[in-house]
């Protein structure tokens, strides 16, 4: 992948930027004629076939990228419909406003077509209705066809080819794939494509989303050890049996551990801690999807390892946040760890990413569709957007509008389908029954 360091500034951000090499080109120089003050941008290009190409390539990035763009919004919502980039903020090059503006001239230029026969892929009816409301055209001749992560190529070929039999003067797409094979048809047919105003704008959107990620990775992270009771996993010959054995090897893993994360290894009580970033820590558990340590310590040592990982502004609060973490690891009885973020959310973290999670993210079953519908109208309603969101069973009912007994039933599928980690119960001073809290996944 080629990095493309376009001008020196106070900040730098690593953007990964996905989508056909032509657009990636395009948008590299729109940058670098006009760099964006205060900001080192740092492109990296990943050039993709397709828009599926793109979406499944960002959601298993291995890059050290604070924020990815998708050059268009097909992409964006896939990623999006496969589980979203993990532990990144991620946005895309928007094709209404001014891009629309530019194909319904060109239509009219190239094609001499009639503006209030066209049909539309992959805009939603609310940017078509507002550009033609601009230009003062009636839309009621008019064919949409709004993104669906179901939709192929072919069934949009087969939906403006049917608009042209009906009547539609041109077909106007987002999709190269599609523009190719309408045109071997004969059907008169307008691309979508990128332009200067909108790729300056989606640039400052990303470069501002970068920035705050990389503010976030600076926080301070405190990795803390359960040595006090460590898990046995392996009485054959060869497996260590000294507890003090162990601890002296553990702490061996954990300087060598210290060294690549750029932190420190300190001991406190019958605890054993790396105190370190953020941003080092994400980057050795896949972005928080996997629990450090566990996996190595169970090769070298045949022990199970409980861990609380803590998140916060200053070391004091992370500690705070890594003792309840371990708190909550050991009631759980749970072999790997669990963190908690400077909010106060809390999820584990598995010991190894398994082949379980790695079906989910590309699963895009009914069920799960719909699923992600239901939390997308929570997000939209709590206002969260990309922010953690910890509810219960009555403020998802209050927000959905739906009663209790199916509020409990959207969040079982949530947890069923990995959009959703069941949070201890907290007790509080109420009486009755202790609230049942879930923390949804909204990035």
């Amino acid at each position: 992948m080629d990095r493309f360091d376009l001008v020196t500034r106070d900040a730098e951000v690593l953007v990964a930027v996905f989508g056909d090499p032509e657009g990636i080109r395009q948008l590299m120089l729109v940058a670098d004629a006009e760099p964006i003050p205060n900001v080192t941008l740092r492109i990296e290009a990943v050039p993709s076939v397709d828009d599926e190409a793109a979406a499944r390539m960002a959601v298993g990035i291995r890059s050290d990228a604070d924020a990815v763009l998708f050059l268009t919004p097909a992409a964006y919502h896939l990623a999006k419909s496969f589980g979203g980039v993990p532990g990144r903020p991620f946005t895309f090059v928007p094709v209404s406003g001014g891009a629309l503006y530019s194909a319904l001239l060109r239509a009219g230029r190239l094609h001499r077509a009639d503006l209030a026969a066209v049909s539309f892929d992959t805009l939603s009816v609310e940017d078509v209705a507002n550009a033609y409301a601009t230009i003062q055209e009636d839309t009621s001749g008019l064919w949409i066809r709004e993104f669906d992560v179901a939709d192929t190529v072919e069934d949009l070929v087969d939906f403006h080819r049917r608009a042209r039999d009906e009547g539609a003067t041109v077909a106007v797409t987002c999709s190269s794939q599609v523009q190719r094979l309408l045109e071997r048809e004969g059907v008169a047919t307008v691309r979508i494509t990128m332009i200067t105003t909108s790729i300056r704008s989606a640039l400052r959107r990303v470069a501002l989303l970068g920035s705050t990620s990389r503010i976030a990775e600076s926080q301070t992270a405190v990795l803390l050890v359960d040595t006090a009771d460590l898990l046995q996993l392996d009485w054959t010959p060869g497996a260590y049996y000294g507890t003090e054995d162990v601890r002296q090897s553990l702490q061996a893993m954990l300087l060598r551990e210290a060294q690549a994360l750029q932190g420190v290894v300190v001991s406190i009580g019958a605890e054993l801690a790396i105190v370190t970033t953020v941003g080092g820590v994400a980057r050795t558990t896949h972005r928080f999807q996997v629990a450090p340590l566990v996996a190595q310590a169970r090769r070298e040592f045949s022990i199970g390892l409980r861990i609380g990982l803590g998140v916060g502004r200053t070391a004091v609060l992370a500690l705070m946040h890594a003792r309840s973490a371990l708190a909550n690891a050991r009631v759980l009885d749970w072999d790997g760890a669990v963190v908690i973020e400077e909010n106060g959310a809390a999820a584990p973290l598995p010991a190894e990413k398994s082949d379980a999670f790695e079906s989910r993210v590309f699963d895009v079953s009914p069920e799960l569709q719909a699923a992600k519908a239901s939390l997308r109208r929570l997000i939209e309603a709590s206002g969260a957007d990309s922010q953690p969101l910890v509810v219960d069973a009555d403020q998802v009912a209050e927000m959905l509008g739906v009663s209790s007994r199916s509020a409990r039933r959207v969040l079982q599928q949530f947890v069923d389908h990995g959009l959703a980690w069941r949070l201890p119960p907290q007790l509080g001073n109420q009486r009755g029954r202790p609230r049942n809290l879930f923390r949804l996944h909204t990035e």
